[in-house]
């Protein structure tokens, strides 16, 4: 069997696609596999740790917000450039299904593989699809949704609930053993606090501001993963650096605070977390979940159908996590830094609050892979 996998820009469609290549190989041990994605993005790097699985690069861009701007002419020409692209891979590879996970390098190649009359999957995480994906469901032979919500958004005939693809390889390590692999004593507790693959400016910047009364926590250590953004304005992690010196703190200080762009395997800084604060995609609360970690979760506040939020909130309703909201002042998001410091220390510090969170993780836990039967997905 051969099969194409496309999706990406973050990690939270990048590693559903991985999950369901797990699958696909456990039923099919010959089969073969491209991933076509971006340069520069989160594909790039993580498929850098799965030598197995050829990464493609096409040119994509995302549709301008602003549909009537001069921006919409250079998105139709890397729309051509990458249709033609994925079409020369197609028709050299010669794959029997093209599997979607959403974002807009995934546009060029179903394009393509509608041309071809190549059979179509698309797996949406979000209770609310993306752009793509919602476009993609009208030419799609087959739709699989995480959330019974989200089949409202797709053809009835084409769309199933398969819950959310979790890898296989997704495993927890032993805690202790992980706390000292970052040179943290197993006896303090430990907060994870990341924002995805691609980081998230507001959570850094509340990370540096309560950084100074964090750190008078003696029983806390703290993992931060700072993203891996960066454009002419904004570096995730060279501008979080930056803030971090200004307050007299200067890189990681050993056994109390880890600074990175991104921790990958992530499963090592899970392994380490007592409690992990991130955003909201269904990727991070369904890999939480199923690994049974409590989490503050703070949803991106500008997403279309304000998905993210709708994600924590379900999560919230079980039990195994709180969400902090995003304000908004002068059309800028941000953090409240006392309700975060607030947040942290009155779950990390009650062992008892973390237990409950850890039991009520349950409740929202799929293992989508093995419920992938449901859909066609060839062989």
């Amino acid at each position: 069997m051969k099969y194409i996998l496309t999706g990406g820009g973050t990690g939270g469609h990048v590693y559903p696609a991985l999950a369901i290549s797990e699958e696909i190989k456990h039923r099919f041990p010959e089969s073969k596999c491209i991933y076509i994605g971006i340069k520069g993005k989160a594909e790039e790097k993580i498929l850098k740790n799965f030598p197995d699985i050829e990464l493609r690069i096409i040119k994509s861009r995302g549709l301008p917000s602003n549909k009537f701007s001069f921006k919409i002419i250079p998105f139709f020409i890397s729309l051509i450039i990458g249709t033609i692209q994925s079409f020369l891979i197609l028709k050299k590879f010669k794959p029997e299904i093209i599997i979607g996970t959403g974002g807009y390098v995934s546009v060029p190649v179903f394009i393509a593989g509608k041309l071809l009359k190549c059979k179509l999957f698309i797996h949406e995480q979000n209770a609310v699809p993306g752009i793509a994906n919602k476009m993609l469901g009208r030419i799609a032979d087959s739709i699989g949704v995480t959330f019974e919500k989200s089949k409202a958004f797709f053809p009835e005939k084409k769309v199933s609930v398969v819950g959310y693809p979790v890898r296989k390889s997704l495993i927890l390590f032993n805690k202790s053993e992980s706390k000292r692999k970052f040179g943290i004593s197993p006896e303090k507790k430990v907060i994870f606090i990341f924002g995805g693959s691609q980081g998230a400016k507001t959570i850094n910047k509340v990370v540096v501001d309560s950084m100074t009364e964090l750190l008078k926590l003696d029983n806390l250590a703290i993992i931060h993963g700072t993203g891996r953004y960066k454009d002419e304005n904004y570096c995730a992690y060279e501008d979080t650096i930056k803030n971090l010196k200004e307050k007299g703190i200067h890189n990681s200080i050993p056994g109390k605070y880890i600074i990175k762009d991104y921790f990958e395997p992530i499963n090592e800084a899970y392994s380490a977390a007592d409690l992990v604060v991130s955003r909201a995609g269904a990727g991070t609360i369904m890999e939480l979940s199923s690994l049974k970690i409590p989490a503050i979760l703070i949803p991106k506040s500008d997403l279309p159908g304000n998905h993210q939020t709708l994600n924590a909130k379900m999560v919230e309703e079980s039990g195994g996590a709180i969400i902090i909201k995003e304000n908004t002042e002068k059309n800028k998001p941000y953090i409240n830094k006392e309700l975060f410091i607030k947040s942290i220390t009155e779950i990390i510090l009650n062992d008892n609050r973390l237990n409950e969170m850890s039991l009520n993780c349950l409740l929202y836990t799929s293992d989508a892979a093995d419920e992938l039967d449901g859909v066609d997905l060839g062989g």
